[in-house]
Order: structure tokens, then sequence, then C-alpha cells
């Protein structure tokens, strides 16, 4: 956007919005900026938000750098507004939305001053993978902020089927995380462990104490689980261990363990953790991937033949996953503690390289023209 047309936009009477701007595809910070723009107006079956927090993970750090991972797994249209993970209030509901709700399809309890979270796939809800509930796998999938403008601005609009209401016992910064913690819920979903019986609880395993990690044992409340790491982890570990963990355990390359697990949920998006993944699962077992790592991994199938692995790829959520987010939300306290720096729009780069650096578990960002202190609600 020119700074012609972002005055353009100030100055004609129009209502105007500050949103975090990627001018081009070139990587780099450099063309990453704040900008005023003209406010959205919802479409039919849309719902205007205002922006409270706005979360970043490392898939926001692929997008500035236009690395592999972005290159290969999204198509973004430059200049892009970014973002994807939110908790937002209410502004604005389409036409179309009260027969949304009266037909079931948007969640009950949106109008105006409601606080929102919501998912980031906008999806054409009329695919064969969509009916079948596996819209993270939409034929026409669009991604907020990797592939169409996002939620880095001060307002912004969502389809009302992608978002709900955030219960009032809930913090703001809680919420935040909503979108990454869907991902988890959706990895325990793929694990399947309703199949053991209650009398028979199954040993479960996190590898990766990474954000995702942390957020999969937060989705795993009421069950025993172990957090697995290396050395380097031993801070994650600890925080693993506060959040809930049994046990923790800091694996070197080719150690393993006496008693092997049920269900593992791989979170740490590296092949040498693939590789622990297996080795850890029990005979008969399932391994859940949600974790993407940046090169391809060689896995043993006659290992995983022999044993009876079940070996299962989850990605995001499905839509009917946000319809358990506002009392997962509540039931998960404990989001809150991952996280650790809370800034304003003018402290995005400064986001992205605590991300990079490891030097952050979660940043939230409001839209603020200057940095915030970390003050809950």
């Amino acid at each position: 956007m020119t700074a012609t047309t972002q005055q353009d936009a100030a100055h004609s009477g129009v209502r105007t919005i500050t949103a975090l701007v990627k001018s081009d595809n070139q990587p780099g910070l450099h063309n990453v900026d704040v900008v005023v723009l003209p406010e959205p107006v919802p479409g039919p079956d849309e719902v205007l938000v205002e922006l409270i927090y706005a979360g970043l993970c490392h898939t926001d750090t692929a997008m500035v750098d236009q690395d592999a991972a972005a290159r290969g797994g999204y198509r973004p249209n430059f200049p892009l507004i970014l973002g994807h993970e939110f908790v937002g209030r209410v502004v604005e509901l389409g036409t179309d939305v009260a027969a949304l709700v009266s037909a079931g399809k948007a969640a009950t309890g949106l109008q105006a001053g409601q606080r929102v979270v919501g998912g980031s796939h906008v999806t054409c809800r009329t695919c064969s993978r969509c009916r079948a509930g596996r819209s993270m796998l939409c034929e026409n999938l669009k991604v907020l902020g990797l592939d169409i403008d996002g939620i880095c601005a001060s307002r912004f609009v969502v389809p009302a089927v992608n978002i709900v209401p955030v219960p009032e016992s809930v913090t703001d910064k809680a919420a935040a995380l909503a979108e990454p913690f869907a991902v988890a819920v959706h990895a325990v979903e793929r694990a399947n462990l309703d199949r053991f019986h209650s009398e028979s609880r199954p040993r479960v395993a996190v590898v990766g104490p990474g954000t995702v990690g942390l957020l999969v044992l937060c989705a795993l409340s009421g069950y025993e689980v172990t957090m697995i790491g290396t050395a380097a982890d031993a801070g994650q570990l600890e925080l693993a261990r506060k959040l809930g963990a049994t046990e923790c355990l800091a694996l070197e390359p080719g150690q393993t363990v006496n008693h092997p697990f049920d269900a593992v949920i791989e979170a740490a998006g590296h092949h040498s953790a693939v590789a622990t993944a297996i080795d850890v699962c029990a005979d008969g077992g399932t391994v859940v991937c949600v974790g993407l790592p940046a090169r391809p991994t060689p896995v043993d199938t006659a290992d995983l033949a022999r044993r009876e692995v079940n070996l299962v790829g989850s990605r995001a959520y499905d839509l009917s996953t946000w319809r358990q987010m506002g009392q997962r939300l509540v039931d998960a306290p404990q989001l809150e503690r991952l996280v650790t720096h809370s800034l304003g729009f003018d402290g995005f780069g400064q986001a992205i390289e605590l991300l990079r650096n490891r030097e952050a578990i979660k940043v939230v960002l409001n839209p603020s023209p200057a940095t915030q202190g970390n003050n809950n609600r």
C-alpha cells in the first residue's frame, strides 16, 4: 500500500484502522510496517472484530522470512496483513449472521461487545472434505495472515462460522492462545484416547516441550503425561512440570524408556523427535505427528509393521473443534503462563527476534502504537 493511499484513507473522512502489513514477498522485516487502512466492512456472513491481542507463532516468522515453509505451504497476495491468532471484541455483525446462528451454523451468543476467539481457516464449507468434518483439508482452503489478509489490525473481518464467544472467566491473554490451543486439542483427538477403558488409563507422552508441546500438555488435562525433551530443554521441561506434567525426561539420542507409552504426541517438529516418538511408543500404540519438520523424515516402516504402531498426522483443526473451545479454555487457566511477552504493534520486529532466538514461549501483540507491559485483564 502506497503512502499516498494511506494518507487518502486517513484524511478522506472514512473510518480507518492500523495494521501490520508486509508489502512484498522479499524476506525480512524491512518491508513490514504499521500502516493506516480503510476500516473493512463485514460481508453478509462476516463479523467485524476489534482486536484485543494477536498471538504470534513460528509460522508468522516463516512468513516474514519467506522460507521454504512459507513458500511451499501458502499463496499470499501482497501487500498482506499478517497474523492468524486472536482474541477480540465483536463490533458489527453481517446481515446474514443472525440466520446462520438460528440455523446452528454459527455460535450462539454473537453480539456487539462479545469477546470472541476463532479459527484461521477460511473454508468453502461445500467440498467433500468440509462436509466430512475435515475442513482443515478443504479443497479451497485459505489461511488468515498467510494466504489472505489476517488479524494484526485494530479491526478486521472474519467469517461468523469461524468464531465463538469467550467465557467471562477466561483472561484476554489466555484467550489469545485459543487458536494454537485448538491445534493441540485436535492432536489429542487424533490420539483417540477414548478407546481406552476408564479402568486402564493410557500412558501418554508428549515429545517436544516447545509452545505446541506445552499446549498439548494443557489439552491433556485429566491424564498423567510424561513430557520428553533434551538436556537443552531444561527450562521448558521445568515449566512443563509446573503446568502439570507427571514426569519430565531429558533423553539423549539413542536413549529410550523402560515403560513405553500407549500414545505419543510429537510436537517438536524435528526429525530426531519423530524418531524418539516412535521409539518410545508401545507395541500397538499410536504416534501423532503435529510438528512440522523442516526436511523429510525417514521412517522405518518395517518397524511400524512389526509392532503395529499407528503413525497419525494431525493438521490444525476442523471447525467443529471450536464448539468445545469455550469450555476447554475455562478448563485450562494455566494457558496464561505461556504468554511471556506482551508488546504493541511497534514491537513486532522485537517479537520476531524473540521467537527466532527461542527467548519467548508466546508473544502477544496489541494494536496500541506503543509497547505495553504484561498486565492482564
